[in-house]
């Protein structure tokens, strides 16, 4: 779970996270409104079901279960280590540049942000403001633009924009 970006919590269970109890573990998924209860007897799963988060009623049983990641950014340890790497190349560049051209205090906090910013990504697999280094982690080179929705469309599809709020003139 923690791999998949949830994070432990014992007290506020919010979406994005997950709770031990004993022998059980509920992980409330962040695209879902009930959360899972997965009951254990030692290695071996004994029972999953949802329940309301509110007021912890049962709300179905399953026999597998398949659980996302709380958050879109997922990657393997290979690329992660990967994209870390270039990222403290580029950084080097970076602050050597603004130190040349007089900006010391824009390249102690690039630097100081940066650093704070990888170390989160090494330790949680995730930072705030992670879509920043998205090009390292899709592997794409500098100056490109990030993949979006309308890339996995085919090239003689037809959109329909529906502003009809908005007046157009």
């Amino acid at each position: 779970l923690v791999q998949s970006l949830y994070a432990r919590t014992e007290a506020d269970f919010n979406p994005g996270t997950f709770r031990i109890k004993g022998d059980t573990i509920e992980v409330y998924p962040s695209y879902a409104d009930d959360a899972y209860r997965i009951h254990f007897f030692g290695d071996e799963i004994e029972e999953i079901e949802s329940f309301d988060v509110k007021s912890s009623q049962v709300i179905e049983k399953f026999k597998r279960l398949t659980i996302y990641p709380a958050n879109m950014f997922v990657t393997s340890p290979d690329v992660l280590q990967g994209a870390i790497w270039e990222i403290q190349q580029d950084l080097v560049k970076q602050v050597d540049y603004f130190k040349e051209i007089g900006k010391h205090l824009e390249a102690k906090r690039l630097e100081e942000r940066t650093n704070f910013d990888l170390e989160m990504i090494r330790e949680l697999v995730y930072c705030s403001g992670i879509e920043n280094y998205s090009r390292y982690l899709d592997g794409r080179q500098a100056g490109t633009r990030p993949f979006c929705l309308l890339d996995y469309f085919p090239s003689d599809y037809l959109m329909i924009v529906d502003e009809s709020h908005v007046t157009v003139s």
